[in-house]
């Protein structure tokens, strides 16, 4: 078993996160580069303390069952007061190093020579994601300036070389998926089907044009309402 201990340091924070590992080793027998699913176990505690006989045990338990876990020992009060303990976990499950190899990994090549990137079911996990990078103010450990409404920007980053356009599907209203997708983008275009009520909403659409070039995206142009 592969057993260490990891610090997680968080800007602002006075004391570093412990992220404890609890990952079975592979064997020649059960294949040397076997992947594993993985778990975090967060102990209980009600910010107050944090609860042993469900840190260590548990993990035990899932490592048993061939799971590689890892128990996190946030910070609680006085110290770890909201919303550093979230902050902490975000960083317990940040890998910005590995965005290249999942981009790869997902990039469909059709015969007509446009790729996709479709969108799953995990789409809502990465909304919900977002929203709680927002509410806890997180940044990426060590790069202030990946904010929850910068992400994609950043994951576009190493794509860009390689398209002449890039086209990203999004809907209208005002949630980080949508923000995240103007703060990447050059141009936008708005779509409005040919009827009254739908052409109400395209004064908050803009106003949200707006909000976005003022903090996160100065270049940001409407290319037409369509």
């Amino acid at each position: 078993m592969l057993h260490e201990t990891v610090r997680l340091t968080v800007p602002g924070a006075e004391e570093a996160a412990e992220l404890l590992t609890y990952a079975p080793s592979n064997f020649p027998e059960l294949g040397p580069d076997r992947r594993r699913p993985a778990l975090i176990i967060c102990p209980g505690g009600g910010y107050h303390c944090l609860s042993d006989r469900e840190a260590e045990p548990v993990a035990l338990r899932f490592a048993g069952l061939g799971y590689a876990a890892f128990v996190l020992r946030y910070r609680v009060a006085p110290r770890g007061l909201w919303p550093l303990p979230q902050r902490q976990l975000l960083a317990a499950i940040d890998y910005p190093e590995d965005l290249e190899l999942h981009l790869n990994r997902v990039v469909l090549h059709t015969e007509t020579g446009a790729d996709l990137i479709p969108a799953n079911r995990r789409l809502a996990d990465a909304a919900a994601r977002l929203q709680v990078m927002q509410l806890s103010q997180y940044n990426a450990v060590g790069d202030a300036e990946r904010t929850c409404e910068k992400i994609m920007d950043s994951l576009l980053t190493p794509l860009k070389a390689d398209y002449d356009y890039i086209i990203i599907d999004c809907g209208l209203k005002h949630e980080l998926l949508t923000v995240n997708a103007l703060a990447a983008s050059d141009y936008c275009i708005i779509p409005v089907q040919a009827h009254f009520l739908a052409s109400e909403g395209i004064p908050e659409v803009l106003e949200l044009v707006r909000s976005v070039q003022t903090k996160f995206n100065q270049n940001l142009k409407i290319a037409g309402i369509l």
